[in-house]
């Protein structure tokens, strides 16, 4: 197929060598494939094509190889007919469980975003750092749901970008209301908890610390200071504050409660930062540079002067050419940072 949008930046050279290159297992698609809706992102603006359905797995890889995407989607929503161009039309069948956890708004992170340029209207970056406290938040999670909630299935997903999708696929979690689904993002999110009644102090009685293998909020937090408290100083109750701090996920209430989601595919591009969306499966191993769909140095013209962002030291200055490592190459061409001239040099 021939693509209407000149590639003037390099963006659609880097998703067909990639999207070409792959094997239909790269791509993480539900097996219920035909009861979602699809949908894509196009270039230039990121105008979004909805309500696409495929019947089979392949045909969702000979879309994206003929459209070359911005960004890719199918639905957290089941549907009788995921195609209907209304939502009121589609008889929605249930929904899985979706988390969000943006890292750019954890209070660990705010103040920590910088600008690629220096320029007032350049793209905004988090630290790697940042990603990693978001990820710790999303095993949390994960743990969570699988022992408090026994759901089975739960996968982690970088998004590509700044944050994590959390998906619970469990037939008990597909009928439940948005009502419902707020209950459990307030429960994991530490909203309206009680100290009182979660320790209760009986006169003359100090409060006993929880043991390990109690259900819920006690258990996990005691399991929590056991593994985070080595030497036995401070005492639980006197880091009880950190310990709810830290076990509290701090994922977005519209995602959660909204059952007509899109979710990133796992396996394509994200358009805003030319990463890969990947399920996580070693979080301890994470390394957001492993996610970059192609693997071989690129020749790219800066079209911003940037200073120190991927290397200490290292400034690239603008309408100069230089040859860069995969990741920083990406990074630049779709952020509109770089102009790319070849690959594999």
């Amino acid at each position: 197929m021939s693509h209407p949008t000149p590639d003037n930046d390099g963006k659609l050279q880097i998703l067909s060598m990639y999207y070409n290159s792959i094997h239909l297992q790269s791509l993480s698609l539900p097996e219920d494939l035909r009861t979602r809706e699809f949908a894509f992102q196009l270039f230039p603006d990121a105008r979004f094509v909805r309500h696409l359905s495929f019947t089979e797995k392949e045909q969702v890889l000979e879309w994206i190889r003929g459209h070359l995407p911005h960004s890719a989607y199918y639905s957290a929503g089941l549907y009788q007919i995921p195609s209907a161009p209304k939502m009121s039309e589609k008889g929605q069948l249930g929904a899985e469980l979706l988390f969000d956890i943006d890292v750019d708004h954890m209070k660990e992170c705010i103040g920590k975003e910088f600008r690629l340029c220096n320029t007032p209207d350049s793209p905004i970056l988090v630290p790697e750092e940042c990603l990693k406290i978001g990820l710790e938040k999303a095993v949390i999670l994960k743990e969570r749901l699988e022992k408090e909630f026994g759901i089975k299935w739960v996968f982690i997903h970088f998004s590509g970008n700044r944050g994590f999708h959390i998906v619970a696929r469990h037939e008990d979690m597909l009928k439940l209301t948005s009502d419902e689904r707020k209950e459990i993002l307030d429960y994991v999110m530490g909203v309206g908890l009680d100290l009182d009644f979660l320790f209760p102090r009986k006169r003359g009685y100090k409060r006993i610390p929880p043991s390990v293998d109690e259900p819920g909020w006690r258990g996990f937090l005691a399991r929590l200071f056991h593994s985070t408290n080595t030497d036995g100083s401070p005492s639980f109750f006197e880091k009880l504050p950190q310990l709810i701090d830290a076990a509290s996920v701090p994922a977005d209430p519209q995602v959660t409660v909204d059952t007509s989601r899109l979710i990133r595919i796992p396996g394509s591009i994200n358009g805003k930062s030319g990463l890969l969306v990947a399920a996580i499966e070693k979080p301890e191993k994470f390394d957001v540079k492993d996610y970059v769909p192609i693997k071989k140095p690129m020749l790219v013209k800066i079209l911003c002067n940037i200073n120190e962002v991927f290397d200490p030291g290292r400034m690239y200055k603008r309408n100069i050419v230089y040859r860069v490592e995969p990741f920083v190459g990406v990074s630049l061409v779709f952020r509109g940072a770089a102009k790319l001239l070849e690959i594999g040099v």
